[in-house]
């Protein structure tokens, strides 16, 4: 294997794309996060996400972790969490503005589109119903570690990350 290709796969190990339920942010019992690289939640209901954990699980290095008949410890927080929702306001309370820096937490990504009907017009699909079982497929791959992997290989590739480090030092010497 290359570098581009173990890599991802050492990174993207069992466990490490999760799917997140409000019972873990809420009552403690969260021991897979432990591993988690994504945390994922598919559809959460308007307000179902408290603020303040939510906050909690962002902010900071570490995190508590809970397994049930283990006492608490702490870890590091490797994860970054992930929302998708058809909610036109989304499923984050987002609070103040740019400058008061207090949603600086979220990139949140709004589109007025339908992938169905995109996925159509562009040719990506002969009909809706075509349509909507690859979009299902497209939901389905962020559970899978493997075609994760396969995705972060390909950015690393496609953005030369090898020399980053180059490109970048030339554009602050510049």
């Amino acid at each position: 294997l290359s570098l581009h290709d173990a890599l991802p796969i050492s990174i993207f190990t069992h466990g490490c794309v999760v799917p997140a339920a409000l019972k873990e942010l809420t009552d403690g019992f969260n021991a897979n996060w432990e591993t988690a690289v994504i945390l994922y939640y598919d559809e959460p209901a308007i307000g179902e996400l408290p603020e303040g954990k939510l906050k909690n699980a962002t902010g900071g290095e570490e995190q508590r972790i809970e397994k049930k008949g283990v006492d608490a410890y702490t870890a590091d927080r490797n994860y970054n969490m992930v929302f998708t929702s058809n909610n036109q306001n989304g499923v984050v309370k987002l609070a103040g503005t740019d400058a008061a820096g207090e949603d600086r937490r979220w990139s949140v990504v709004t589109t007025d589109k339908v992938m169905v009907d995109e996925m159509v017009e562009i040719g990506a699909a002969a009909d809706h119903e075509e349509a909507k079982i690859k979009v299902n497929d497209i939901n389905n791959l962020i559970k899978n570690r493997e075609e994760v992997s396969k995705w972060l290989s390909h950015l690393v590739i496609a953005h030369d990350i090898d020399n980053l480090k180059d490109r970048k030092s030339t554009r602050l010497n510049s």
